[in-house]
């Protein structure tokens, strides 16, 4: 019976040794679908991010180009915008910041988030497509009077006393009239008298004018155009100027009713809930932000307007308007050689009146400039009339109802592009900054 005891051994030895082996066999295929499927996991895991991520980058570059296609077109655009798109929420911010449009885009897919930075600074004059742009009220051009850029009105467009256009004049609508005027381009008009073009004139009817190219009878009236800044934008750039500094009418500087400013200062962004007056010879203002006048203002016996260097490269606006009396309120009065410097390209001081008496029908004037108030320049004033006399040097004028006289020149160095006009710089939104964040 002894002699089977070594065999029974040896056998239950090969079963402990199968046995490891299934046990090591199991345990290393375990593993191993364990990292196959980890790894296939992980992939379409990533995968998925991937493909999320995507979602998320393509709905920004959406809210992007919407915001650039609105601006580009004048098309109304919210601080805050949001839609969703391939069923990916995109949210849209945005801030003013002078003449900039800072945008911050953020998109979310089945939590992969993507956001995008864009700022959308004005261009080359991209608020202005003329030297000189009137409403209904008309433009008059008295007395010498010279404007180096094209003429857009939804009015008449009347000269008197030797004035001269270097550039294209329109006069939009069935009631559009070019009147005694001498245009170095062409014009359109339904009925031009008694002027001088020197390039084309397009008009229904024609009297006592002589035209230096092609005449083009029976032409389509012009369409009248909006203006180039709407209340609403001048309203963001009156919220900046709120933001900053704010001189209430209850303050000492505005005791008498008006702040003064008689020596070098740096101010902006600021709103002063009085009349506003910057006067000395040779005092310096430097302009760092918006400037919002809850009054009238008046600039007087020379002293230098400055765009700072914090805003360089800007349109820096000081702004007139009293939203409570825009009837007799709400002026500017520029005389005795005010200086105004931008700083950089595409940088100028940019003056507006909100007053609204033209409008109305009133004999107010919202804008007037005289005795050589001159340099890096923008008048506007959408409701109002500005009266410019004894001015030179300004670079664009636009106004409900513009008069010039007196040897007044203006000389255009702003504009958007127009295929109808022959002549003048063109511009637009620049795109300044777009990255990731």
């Amino acid at each position: 019976m002894n002699k089977y005891f070594p065999q029974k051994k040896n056998q239950s030895e090969r079963g402990a040794a199968l046995l490891i082996f299934v046990i090591f066999f199991l345990l290393a295929s375990t593993i191993l679908v364990f990292g196959i499927g980890s790894g296939v996991y992980q992939s379409l895991s990533e995968y998925r991010v991937l493909t999320e991520s995507k979602r998320s980058f393509y709905a920004v570059e959406a809210g992007i180009e919407d915001a650039v296609y609105r601006h580009r077109n004048a098309e109304s655009y919210s601080s805050t915008e949001s839609f969703t798109i391939d069923g990916t929420a995109v949210s849209v911010t945005r801030t003013l910041v002078i003449d900039s449009y800072n945008f911050t885009f953020t998109a979310s897919s089945t939590g992969a988030t993507r956001r995008n930075f864009l700022e959308l600074s004005v261009g080359d004059g991209a608020s202005f497509n003329f030297g000189l742009q009137s409403g209904n009220g008309g433009v008059l051009m008295q007395n010498n009077s010279t404007i180096k850029g094209n003429v857009f009105s939804n009015g008449t467009v009347v000269g008197e006393n030797n004035n001269i256009v270097y550039g294209d004049i329109i006069s939009a609508s069935s009631g559009g009239l070019a009147e005694g005027v001498h245009a170095t381009g062409s014009v359109w008009a339904n009925t031009i008298d008694n002027s001088i073009v020197d390039m084309d004139a397009h008009y229904v009817t024609k009297l006592a004018t002589i035209v230096g190219g092609s005449s083009y009878p029976g032409s389509t009236d012009q369409a009248t155009a909006t203006m180039p800044i709407t209340d609403a934008q001048i309203d963001e750039w009156k919220i900046d100027a709120q933001a900053g500094t704010v001189i209430a009418s209850t303050s000492p500087q505005c005791s008498s009713g008006t702040y003064t400013i008689n020596s070098d200062v740096t101010i902006g962004p600021i709103k002063i809930e009085c009349n506003l007056v910057i006067q000395s010879n040779s005092t310096d203002v430097y302009l760092q932000g918006a400037v919002w006048v809850v009054g009238n203002i008046e600039i007087r016996n020379s002293p230098n307007i400055r765009v700072d260097a914090a805003a360089s490269g800007k349109s820096v606006p000081i702004i007139a308007d009293n939203p409570t009396n825009r009837l007799t309120s709400s002026n500017i009065v520029l005389q005795n050689n005010a200086v105004f410097t931008g700083l950089g390209s595409n940088s100028y001081v940019f003056l507006i009146s909100q007053n609204n008496s033209s409008e109305l029908g009133g004999s107010e004037v919202a804008i007037n400039m005289k005795n050589n108030a001159t340099g890096a320049l923008l008048l506007y004033s959408a409701h109002g009339e500005v009266l410019v006399e004894n001015g030179s040097g300004i670079k664009s004028v636009t106004g409900y109802k513009i008069r010039i006289q007196n040897n007044t020149q203006i000389v255009y160095e702003s504009g958007l592009v127009s295929l109808l006009f022959t002549t003048g710089p063109g511009g637009g939104y620049t795109i300044t900054a777009w990255n990731e964040i």
